[in-house]
């Protein structure tokens, strides 16, 4: 029984730091913009718009640059939502958004 209980302490410290890091926006980009995010909008525009991101990569290939921010924020309670907006030579072509569920239940 002990251990059944460390666990659902561990997985509840885990969850609780992971909270805390992330924020409490329901969809990341959605919440934090208040505008309509679309495609062909530039960096700085989206960056006004949704703020900073928590991680940003950038890579140039073929004498493009590719820059990728990474935002993270919490939905339905505790459902993680990893929002990732990539732009080629400061112009948004994609944006994509995952759900991870905790592992924890």
């Amino acid at each position: 029984m002990r251990r059944a209980g460390s666990r659902l302490w561990l997985c509840g410290v885990v969850l609780g730091a992971g909270l805390m890091l992330a924020g409490c926006s329901a969809s990341v980009v959605a919440q934090r913009s208040g505008g309509q995010v679309d495609l062909g909008m530039s960096i700085d525009d989206f960056v006004k718009m949704c703020g900073q991101p928590v991680g940003k990569e950038m890579y140039e290939e073929n004498g493009v640059r590719y820059d990728r921010l990474i935002y993270i924020g919490v939905a339905w309670t505790d459902n993680r939502v990893i929002t990732t907006a990539t732009f080629e030579n400061g112009v948004l072509i994609r944006q994509e958004v995952e759900v991870e569920r905790p592992l924890c239940r």
